[in-house]
């Protein structure tokens, strides 16, 4: 399943509102924008509640463009760090209300073909190979040492974007796309107390929303708003044993998680 989810992914491929298919200058564009997100994240485990993360993470996001015809072909790139809080528990049941230093990255290289002939497609069929990677702080109490944890992850994107207003300055459109992760894992250091660990999580479907709207300001020169949701689902690992020093002491898995974001990214696009 995991080699058909590449190959796929490999032959299609996806966009984001940051990456146009309708480029009015040329054929080659670069775009830069800032980014807040309003990051959102839950596990569980047997339907219960264990924790939370919520918060603000300012951003940067990027891309640069090639269009042939009808083709286009676009390489993406997104960063965001800051802190937000932590409610919740450990896994033996204490309770645990701190901050989390968070640091997410996102690559993404896409592929897309409009369906309708012409100089501006109004629709965009899409699809590509991306890679997340998220550390994951979990701050220290007086009572409970906290967690450094890092998630990775493929992911394969089959989308459509559509352009439903459109004037010489303006457009406005929709870009919907469905995303599967692949081969997700994390690793889990535990701050001393116990050694490292390494859990393959399970993969699950996830999904993106964005309605970008664009000013052409100049004929090289458009500003991009792009407000968003994003969801990403990972399933739980496999129960794996806990070491000290290399000596079992107990078990550890990770729990199946949801994280639902939305934000805003502004940029400035060139075209050249």
């Amino acid at each position: 399943m995991k080699i058909s989810w590449v190959l796929a992914t490999l032959m299609i491929w996806p966009c984001s509102g940051l990456a146009a298919d309708d480029n009015p200058a040329g054929r080659l564009q670069g775009q830069i924008g800032l980014s807040v997100m309003n990051f959102g994240y839950k596990e569980f485990n047997d339907g219960r509640r264990l924790d939370r993360e919520d918060g603000l993470l300012p951003g940067i996001a990027g891309a640069i463009t090639r269009r042939r015809g009808d083709w286009f072909g676009s390489w993406e790139a997104s960063y965001h760090t800051g802190n937000v809080l932590y409610d919740g528990q450990t896994q033996s049941g204490l309770s645990l209300r701190t901050r989390t230093d968070e640091e997410l990255m996102d690559l993404a290289l896409q592929i897309g073909h409009g369906l309708r002939a012409g100089k501006y497609p109004a629709n965009v069929l899409y699809a590509g190979l991306g890679y997340h990677r998220w550390k994951r702080d979990i701050r220290s109490t007086s009572d409970v040492t906290g967690l450094f944890e890092v998630y990775d992850w493929w992911y394969g994107i089959l989308g459509l974007k559509g352009t439903f207003y459109s004037t010489d300055k303006i457009q406005w459109g929709a870009d919907l796309r469905l995303i599967r992760t692949i081969t997700p894992k994390i690793i889990i250091d535990f701050k001393g107390l116990y050694d490292r660990a390494r859990l393959n999580l399970d993969e699950r479907f996830g999904g993106r929303l964005s309605l970008p709207w664009r000013y052409q300001y100049r004929e090289n020169t458009a500003f991009d708003f792009e407000p968003y949701l994003e969801s990403w689902n990972l399933g739980r690992s496999p129960t794996k044993l806990l070491t000290r020093n290399g000596a079992v002491v107990g078990s550890v898995f990770e729990p199946k998680s949801e994280t639902r974001n939305y934000g805003l990214t502004i940029g400035i696009i060139r075209f050249f």
